[in-house]
């Protein structure tokens, strides 16, 4: 079964420093165990923002494989 997780994770960028961002990691549970399949860090800074996103792809039971592309929709829209 397929997870998805908001991530916390600092930044370092050149033109504005260290920050705090918030990303998703997709896993996998098997046998008492958790795998993880991929992970996109820096998605937002808003937590609220990510946990919304992260909600909506367990309820879709998105596919990790469409996960960057979810996400880079998601960046685009918040961008214009």
């Amino acid at each position: 079964m397929f997870e998805f997780r908001a991530t916390k994770n600092t930044q370092l960028r050149d033109d504005i420093g260290c920050y705090i961002s918030y990303g998703i990691e997709a896993v996998e549970r098997s046998a008492g165990s958790v795998i993880s399949l991929l992970h996109i860090p820096d998605v937002s800074v808003s937590p609220d923002e990510v946990a919304e996103l992260v909600c909506r792809c367990n309820q879709c039971e998105l596919d990790p494989d469409q996960l960057m592309d979810v996400v880079e929709d998601f960046i685009g829209g918040e961008m214009s």
